[in-house]
């Protein structure tokens, strides 16, 4: 019987033999990306032992930062590189070493260095701040030039010393808050600023000293204070250092003199020192007079008129890094107000302005002041970051004042219907927000 199926065609005699594959092709093929697997996987089980060996090379074990002295080292590094690259891992370094963070000594060799670059370059800023007018651009871009490293350094220490969890840069970051002259101004300006957001970091990470150091812990910092009080070593800073961290042992709050710095600023002309002044009242509370005198700033603050603000949007219209859009608040005082709100509430004052609250949590009516306008056709769109920003912001402020004052029945009754419609916003951070909230508020 023949079979319907077809025949297999004949192969093509243009083809080559098949051959069957060689040691060699099969080596190829398997072993050696088998070797490259098995090499792969003794480096990730030996790669800690190695380090290590290598780690003892350099004098730094494997997992842990550069010492102290090693950062000093490198700050005093007549290579540029190595300064800046040491100052800028020392700022990320402090935030989670609380040892090297809590290192007395240490924290004052810095200040020495952050005073002394101030020095070293205080003529040559004095000096141009004076011709800065009267020079062509070529010429301002090469003093700017010789100004550049000592500026660069300055910036790095001041970030650095904003995370220690022993104030002991206080004196130098109220002394840049407070500088009015010396220096042309937008770099003034710009110093000014550093200087009061690093007060504002200090603020939240002297609470490490409460709340992540041990007694032992606690009890070695004052001593190393009392130490370089009786060496002489830095004997008034050490002195306020340590009865301030004294008086927070005790639960009593103690601004070391930076609330009357940022009183101070918080008159300036300038909107974004004003707002740099609210920000870090928000991380600083004081006693007596001191805290009276924050509060009655805050309160004027929260009822800011936009002086200054003209000049502000012109520095953004002008500022090179924004070619694209800058960033514009359409309402008058509101770069100021908001911040003030928050501070207060956060402090559970009775002096929370509620109304300017409740227009921080209407983001549709925010889309209308925070604007990002296109620098080229003057389009303007909302400035969604900022918006969630000031939402999420007045939420967290609102559960503290609750907290502080759960005996205010209004809060519930004037904020409740905002919680439950934030609550289901499409923000998920918002939402989260407003959740934590509603509970703050029992609802």
């Amino acid at each position: 019987m023949q079979s319907d199926a077809p025949l297999p065609a004949s192969a093509d005699p243009g083809l080559p033999t098949v051959q069957p594959p060689s040691g060699k092709m099969i080596f190829r093929l398997f072993l050696v990306p088998g070797l490259i697997v098995a090499g792969l996987v003794g480096l990730f089980l030996l790669g800690p032992t190695l380090a290590n060996w290598a780690g003892k090379i350099v004098g730094r074990p494997w997992g842990q930062s550069r010492s102290a002295d090693q950062f000093l080292r490198d700050l005093d590094s007549a290579n540029l590189d190595i300064r800046y690259r040491a100052a800028s891992d020392l700022a990320q370094v402090l935030v989670r070493d609380d040892r090297l963070a809590s290192d007395v000594g240490f924290g004052l060799a810095l200040a020495d260095r952050l005073e002394q670059a101030r020095a070293n370059s205080a003529d040559a800023e004095k000096s141009f701040a004076q011709r800065h007018d009267g020079l062509s651009e070529g010429d301002k871009a090469r003093e700017l030039k010789k100004l550049e490293a000592d500026r660069t350094y300055v910036t790095y220490l001041t970030a650095c010393m904003g995370h220690f969890l022993v104030p002991v840069g206080v004196e130098q970051l109220k002394a840049m808050a407070l500088q009015e002259e010396g220096m042309e101004m937008e770099e003034l300006l710009r110093r000014r600023r550093r200087a009061l957001l690093a007060l504002a970091i200090l603020g939240e990470s002297v609470k490490r000293f409460d709340e992540k150091l041990s007694d032992e812990q606690r009890d070695e910092v004052m001593a190393q204070l009392q130490s370089a009080i009786d060496s002489g070593t830095q004997r008034k800073l050490a002195s306020l250092v340590r009865n301030h961290l004294s008086l927070r042992r005790k639960g009593q709050p103690d601004t070391m003199g930076i609330g009357a710095v940022l009183v101070r600023c918080a008159e300036a002309e300038d909107p974004s020192l004003r707002f740099q002044a609210a920000f870090a009242m928000t991380f600083w509370v004081g006693r007596g007079a001191d805290e009276e005198a924050m509060v009655k700033a805050l309160v004027k603050l929260a009822h800011d008129n936009g002086r200054g603000e003209e000049k502000l949007h012109e520095r953004q219209e002008n500022n090179p890094d924004a070619k694209i859009s800058r960033s514009l608040t359409k309402r008058r005082g509101f770069h100021v107000r908001p911040q003030a709100a928050v501070a207060l509430a956060r402090r559970g004052s009775p002096h929370a302005p509620l109304d300017l609250l409740a227009e921080m949590l209407d983001d549709e009516g925010l889309r209308q002041v925070y604007v990002l306008q296109n620098k080229k056709t003057g389009e303007e769109v909302p400035d969604e970051n900022l918006v969630a920003l000031t939402v999420t912001e007045a939420l967290k402020a609102l559960a503290r004042l609750r907290e502080k004052r759960p005996e205010d029945t209004r809060l519930g009754e004037r904020f409740g219907p905002a919680l439950d419609r934030l609550a289901q916003h499409r923000n998920a951070t918002i939402r989260t927000e407003a959740e934590k909230a509603k509970l703050a508020f029992g609802r």
